[in-house]
């Protein structure tokens, strides 16, 4: 009886060098999922029922870099993702218990929640709070500080 020899299984990545194509699983490994997150934390999320509020922050965003940013009136209008950054506006309390929001913190969303006054609740790891109406160097300065873009 003969014995199947079947052929390893590469991973190349633009820019890898012979030693990655030769090296452990785990350097492949680490290659990919550079690769993966990058091209996932592209999108950057508003959600606000003004148009004009969501549009300002939508160009604001563009201004600091961001990839892409998409738009909705309502939460349901968008699926929850490998995102860059979401700002959604509504009551923290309200919004941290939704599906849709504790997905975006598996993934490692930062979120920013966008209130017409302080939360009354302490915020959990990953949420952000900022109060209505903003001025755009508050927008400006909580990207940098997270280090978004």
């Amino acid at each position: 009886m003969s014995q199947l020899n079947a052929p390893s299984l590469y991973l190349w990545h633009p820019g890898s060098t012979n030693d990655a194509l030769n090296g452990s699983v785990s350097s492949m490994w680490d290659v990919m999922m550079d690769t993966l997150t990058s091209w996932t934390r592209e999108r950057s999320v508003v959600v606000h029922p003004n148009l004009l509020v969501a549009e300002d922050l939508r160009q604001l965003l563009l201004s600091e870099g961001a990839a892409s940013v998409v738009t909705a009136v309502d939460l349901d209008q968008i699926a929850a993702g490998s995102d860059a950054i979401a700002f959604i506006e509504g009551n923290v309390a309200r919004l941290i218990e939704l599906e849709a929001v504790q997905n975006w913190l598996q993934f490692g969303t930062p979120i920013v929640v966008l209130t017409d006054g302080s939360p009354q609740i302490d915020l959990p790891p990953g949420i952000y709070s900022l109060e209505q109406p903003f001025r755009s160097e508050q927008v400006q300065a909580l990207l940098q500080q997270k280090v978004v873009f």
